[in-house]
């Protein structure tokens, strides 16, 4: 993969890998990878990271014509290999990761918020609040 700012319709877009971790709930993948699919960011790309025995049933969840998503095998086994490991695989030094933990089901606008919120504030790191999908009143 290669990143570089993209322009959109006269917008510049920073480019963002979503890394879903399905490490150890592969189980989870396919209704986070719906909520990845619906992002309204436009320069999104998918990376989904699992183990060797899931890789096949991971990539079976891929569309076929859609050439944003690909499935790796994680060698790693915490969040911060996973992230190194991912940042091996694309080229380029002026995007951003977004690291989602399989069973996260983001809101559609939740990357365009997170990329603002970095951007007016000069952040290095931004996180979302994580509610709890059976009842939204919790964090």
């Amino acid at each position: 993969m290669r990143d570089s700012l993209a322009g959109v319709e006269g917008e510049v877009l920073v480019p963002v890998v979503a890394v879903l971790v399905a490490q150890q709930h592969a189980d989870d993948v396919e209704p986070s990878l719906a909520a990845l699919r619906q992002q309204t960011y436009r320069t999104l790309r998918i990376l989904v990271a699992t183990h060797p025995g899931e890789v096949e049933r991971v990539r079976s969840l891929i569309s076929e014509n859609n050439g944003t998503e690909v499935v790796f095998n994680a060698a790693g086994t915490t969040t911060a290999d996973i992230a190194n490991e991912a940042t091996s695989l694309v080229e380029g030094s002026n995007g951003l990761f977004w690291i989602v933990e399989s069973g996260t089901v983001p809101q559609p606008d939740a990357l365009e918020h997170l990329v603002q919120e970095l951007l007016q504030t000069n952040s290095g790191i931004v996180g979302t609040k994580l509610v709890d999908l059976a009842d939204r009143s919790r964090v």
